[in-house]
């Protein structure tokens, strides 16, 4: 690897690693990231010359950290979704789009040019929004009694998204709520998966406790429930399906496994300490981050739960990104490390001479990230030739 250039960014003495967490996108020979030093602030920087093209200042005063946020590419501009939506088009602040007041955003979906987004609290609230005309379309109330709804979900051609105290099927051109499904004895249910047979798959969540079941639409009778008990609320419960299995998420815990046919668990991994990244199935294995004083990269054979590498991190793992068939990261040792995904065989090290706090992002064979400032310097965004 080889340093090609350091972007200083805003930082004193109340600077902290969480300020400087933010998503990094590479458009064109432009990248675009955010920082929470004294309130949101967007850089956009030359990624040729490292050199600062035009900086914004979002939410001063406002308490959002940055990797909270996310772009979202929309043809030739770039859209931010931090406290409200910003369109930049050609590294400019081209529109702005504020929400009424609103708690906390949990999810986005985009499906073509629909954006949607949900929002938690005592006004939660799916939103619609045109990115091409950049507007909002409709608002939708999801609130209910106990704990937050969780994320919204494609289903079919309609939308499906916990609200009222049930699964609501949304459409999604009106906001209109075309139907209502609860269960008894269950507070929440996420992210229906439809196999055309009459067999619904579905998360599912009680306050202490939570797993994946099978329904029988016609009869609206549980084929059969895997059910792990913990400390709730779980506020949503991400599935992955494939093949003959499907793989849920216990809060930051674990990761369980279960057969489709009959819900027979098939193997339950712990995360320790806890996780901190989505996980993520690929040809390689079920791949993660954990955190922690001492976290991990981590990859499980996905039919055993077995763990087939892992590279520890000082501070943990919360991000790393994608070259290929092989994977990015860096810690607190004041290393990058690029590993072999399919053995986790280390490649090569490279040493940044300080704390990597930063997200990954991968472009034209070059890694961008951020590093922690010292006496001397302050935090700076860099880019390494990989």
């Amino acid at each position: 690897m080889k340093l090609l250039w350091e972007h200083p960014l805003p930082t004193d003495e109340k600077s902290f690693d969480a300020l400087y967490e933010g998503p990094i996108h590479v458009q064109g020979k432009l990248l675009y990231t955010v920082t929470g030093h004294r309130g949101l602030t967007l850089h956009v920087v030359d990624t040729e010359t490292g050199t600062a093209s035009h900086r914004y200042t979002l939410s001063p005063g406002r308490s959002m950290l940055p990797i909270d946020c996310f772009f979202i590419p929309f043809g030739e501009d770039v859209v931010l979704c931090c406290h409200h939506l910003v369109r930049l088009r050609k590294g400019e602040l081209d529109r702005e789009l504020f929400f009424p007041e609103m708690g906390e955003l949990t999810s986005h979906l985009v499906l073509g040019n629909r954006l949607y987004l949900t929002y938690r609290g005592l006004n939660a609230s799916l939103f619609c929004v045109d990115l091409e005309n950049f507007q909002i379309l409709w608002q939708t109330g999801l609130r209910g009694q106990g704990y937050d709804a969780g994320p919204v979900t494609a289903f079919g051609d309609q939308l499906a998204c916990c609200g009222r105290d049930a699964l609501l099927t949304i459409d999604p051109e009106t906001g209109a709520v075309l139907g209502e499904r609860k269960l008894s004895r269950i507070s929440k249910l996420f992210q229906p998966v439809d196999f055309g047979d009459n067999r619904l798959l579905l998360g599912y969540s009680n306050f202490s406790s939570a797993g994946v079941l099978c329904l029988n639409t016609a009869t609206n009778k549980i084929l059969w429930r895997h059910r792990r008990n913990f400390e709730g609320p779980l506020n949503y419960c991400r599935l992955i399906v494939t093949g003959e299995r499907v793989y849920w998420q216990k809060n930051e815990t674990e990761i369980c496994c279960v057969s489709l046919a009959d819900g027979s668990e098939q193997f339950r991994a712990r995360t320790d300490p806890w996780l901190y990244t989505t996980p993520e199935l690929t040809s390689e294995g079920l791949i993660f981050g954990t955190s922690g004083a001492d976290g991990f990269l981590r990859c499980l054979d996905p039919e055993t739960g077995a763990e087939r590498w892992k590279l520890p991190l000082k501070n943990g793992c919360f991000a790393y990104a994608r070259q290929g068939d092989t994977l990015l990261t860096g810690d607190f040792t004041c290393r990058l490390f690029q590993l072999r995904a399919g053995d986790g065989a280390l490649l090569q090290t490279f040493d940044t001479g300080t704390e990597v706090v930063g997200q990954y992002h991968v472009h034209n064979g070059s890694l961008y990230t951020v590093i922690w400032g010292n006496e001397a310097l302050p935090c700076r965004l860099i880019r390494v030739e990989i």
